[in-house]
């Protein structure tokens, strides 16, 4: 991996940068068996993992990289495609964020594709006053949060990375009703073992009588709370109400620890109303947050014979 220091975080955090550019994701990414490249220039900077995907095909992948200020896309965009060059990869994979336009992406050669992380993103503001805050839950939410005590929820914040262990499980009953699929659970064992220990992440739970109700995972970088996994049991959850109540006492202890901003995570585009992931994108809008919206995830060929074998491959797996 590129030797990172902590001038490295410190100058992303100046670009306004995510947390998946930092190092301790950079780590994170070590620790699941990935290379890790970055570089960095004026008003510019990027880190990513090179993946392997099927048929032996592989990419320089940057998670909500690069970073950009100014005019800086096409010497950041230029960079990756020469590490990607140098590590054998087949394509770059990006996300830009900052002052990155799609225009700019299409007059650099890369196509627009699925969304890897979500384009969509909801933030609150949490330097407000805590009665500010209040003022835009919504009035059944409010109720629920002011009277979380009295049900008997406690707020716990762990780093034992052994508490995963029920969170797993937890996610495993959500996902079941929920309809969707997580990432395998060494996934998130590998999260919390890497995280946890560092300072970076802890996990948070909705407590009654000793027992979980609801949990979640978050990473703090740059004056920013990650919402990054959350869980219930969801029987438990809808006769307690423990997911609300923890959403909160987590914003309450970001806010607590100085921090600027709580970012919940992918949220639905406002004019899709069936969108899958609507349901939750409600249940984290009655807390209040501004949407932040980016120009989604690109790929730019650097072997283009292969990559075209890859595309169509694509295509007839879709079809």
């Amino acid at each position: 991996m590129t030797d990172l220091t902590p001038a490295w975080d410190e100058a992303l955090i100046k670009l306004g940068g995510h947390l998946y550019q930092s190092r301790a994701w950079a780590a994170f990414q070590e620790v699941q068996g990935r290379g890790v490249l970055a570089e960095a220039g004026k008003g510019w900077s990027w880190l990513g993992a090179v993946r392997q995907g099927r048929g032996g095909i592989r990419y320089l992948y940057a998670a909500y990289g690069p970073t950009v200020q100014g005019a800086a896309l096409e010497p950041a965009v230029h960079s990756m495609v020469a590490a990607a060059r140098d590590a054998r990869a087949d394509f770059v994979r990006l996300e830009p964020l900052g002052d990155a336009t799609a225009e700019g992406m299409r007059q650099l050669g890369a196509r627009a594709v699925g969304d890897m992380q979500p384009k969509h993103r909801l933030q609150l503001d949490i330097t407000p006053d805590e009665a500010e805050l209040r003022r835009a839950i919504s009035s059944s939410n409010r109720n629920l949060i002011n009277t979380a005590a009295a049900r008997g929820l406690a707020f716990v914040v762990s780093a034992d990375p052994g508490l995963i262990e029920e969170h797993l499980q937890m996610q495993k009953e959500t996902a079941a009703r929920g309809g969707f699929k997580p990432h395998a659970p060494a996934y998130y064992r590998a999260m919390v073992d890497t995280f946890l220990p560092m300072g970076v992440g802890r996990i948070y739970r909705a407590e009654r009588e000793g027992h979980a109700i609801a949990s979640a995972i978050c990473l703090d970088f740059g004056g920013t709370r990650y919402y990054v996994e959350a869980a219930t049991h969801p029987d438990l959850n809808r006769e307690h109400k423990g997911a609300i109540a923890l959403l909160w006492w987590m914003i309450l202890d970001a806010k607590a620890k100085g921090l600027d901003r709580f970012d919940y995570g992918g949220v639905a585009p406002d004019d899709q109303p069936g969108h899958p992931w609507a349901g939750h994108t409600r249940f984290k809008k009655s807390v209040g947050g501004e949407m932040i919206t980016s120009i989604g995830t690109w790929e730019l060929p650097v072997r283009p014979a292969k990559y075209a074998v890859y595309r169509l491959a694509q295509k007839l797996v879709r079809s």
